[in-house]
């Protein structure tokens, strides 16, 4: 039920904290597919409160994000590959630049077969997508990878 709170919270905290909502989730159904009604309702407290923050500010349940010219706006698969090249590689803002170490992570992954390493890949994986699904996956002028450091701690469990 904890695990479920955190990730409703940070759901509220950030919408896209909606990956680790989800990698979370998969992580406890990985573990024990029948604690996955605690994590729900561990959830719900911190959902119910964006919901209702969202719409009593924005009249959207998403918030800023729904609106036009928000982030959801401009998500556009098309040239994915390019972008996710863009936040791993690129020299001002990819994140194997900035943290090379991270690289073992992807080696290390294939070792480990526990529900907590399973999570750690699909929110990591899922925070790539997301990101690189982005028309501005740069994060606008500043250095380094802005947009990934939410999942960072994806990569180093």
């Amino acid at each position: 039920m904890l695990v479920g709170l955190s990730a409703g919270l940070a759901i509220w905290a950030r919408p896209t904290g909606v990956v680790t909502a989800l990698a979370l989730g998969y992580g406890t159904f990985r573990w024990s597919a029948r604690h996955l009604i605690w994590f729900g309702a561990g959830m719900l407290p911190g959902m119910i409160c964006a919901v209702g923050y969202n719409l009593w500010a924005f009249g959207l349940p998403f918030g800023g994000y729904q609106m036009p010219g928000g982030a959801m706006s401009s998500l556009n698969p098309a040239g994915l590959f390019n972008r996710l090249a863009g936040l791993l590689l690129s020299p001002n803002r990819g994140l194997w630049v900035y943290s090379p170490v991270l690289i073992v992570g992807l080696f290390a992954i294939r070792r480990l077969n526990s529900p907590a390493a399973h999570a750690a890949a699909a929110g990591a994986a899922g925070y790539l997508l997301l990101y690189s699904s982005h028309s501005r996956w740069d994060g606008g002028w500043a250095y380094g990878p802005r947009y990934l450091t939410d999942s960072l701690p994806f990569w180093v469990v």
